[in-house]
C-alpha cells in the first residue's frame, strides 16, 4: 500500500544519512533499529491491528486516559516540586527557570507528547458528540494547555502551533 511505500522510503533516507555520521556511525545505527525501525514497527502493528470501531474507540480511551494521568502528572509536579508517577523533580533551563517534565524524563520529550494528545484531542472536538464528552474534552484540552505551557518547550508550542494551523487549513472549520 501507498503508506507502507512512503515508511520504505522514509527508511531509506535516513539510512542515507548514516553516510554522515562520522564519528557518530555507532550511535546513529543504534537510532536507526532501535528508535525508528521500532516506530515503523508501531505503525504497522497498529495498522493491522486498528480494523474496526470498537478497537479504534478502546485504543482512543486509552490514549486520552494516559493523557489524563500525564497531564495531571504534570501539574502536580509544578505545584509539588515532584511528579507522582516516577517522582522526578523539574528541569532546569537556562536563566533559573524549571521546566516541568512530567512523566518524561526532558521537558522537550513531554512537550513533544503534549502537542500531539492536544491535537489529537483537538480533532476530537471537531466531531459530533454528547455534551459530556465534549466538556470532558475541554477539560483535557485545558490540562494539556496548561501542561504544555509550563514545560517551557518553544519547539513544542511551534510544532502545536503549526499543527492546529495545519487543522483549520484542513478542515477549514
Amino acid at each position: 500500500s501507498s503508506p507502507h511505500l512512503f515508511l520504505l522510503l522514509f527508511f531509506i533516507f535516513i539510512s542515507l544519512s548514516l553516510f554522515n555520521s562520522g564519528f557518530y556511525l555507532t550511535k546513529s545505527l543504534s537510532a536507526l533499529f532501535f528508535k525508528w525501525l521500532e516506530y515503523i514497527t508501531i505503525f504497522i502493528v497498529a495498522q493491522d491491528t486498528l480494523s474496526n470501531r470498537t478497537r479504534i474507540r478502546n485504543v482512543l480511551f486509552v490514549l486520552l486516559f494516559a493523557s489524563a494521568v500525564a497531564g495531571a502528572s504534570g501539574i502536580t509536579q509544578r505545584f509539588l516540586g515532584f511528579e507522582f508517577l516516577r517522582h522526578r523533580s523539574m528541569v532546569g533551563i537556562d536563566g533559573g527557570f524549571l521546566g516541568v517534565t512530567g512523566p518524561f524524563q526532558h521537558y522537550n520529550g513531554f512537550g513533544a507528547y503534549l502537542s500531539v494528545m492536544f491535537s489529537l484531542v483537538a480533532g476530537l472536538l471537531l466531531r459530533k458528540a454528547t455534551p459530556r464528552r465534549r466538556c470532558l474534552l475541554l477539560i483535557l484540552e485545558v490540562l494539556l494547555l496548561a501542561c504544555l505551557l509550563l514545560t517551557l518547550s518553544r519547539g513544542s508550542w511551534f510544532s502545536l502551533f503549526i499543527a492546529l494551523l495545519l487543522m483549520l487549513i484542513l478542515t477549514r472549520k
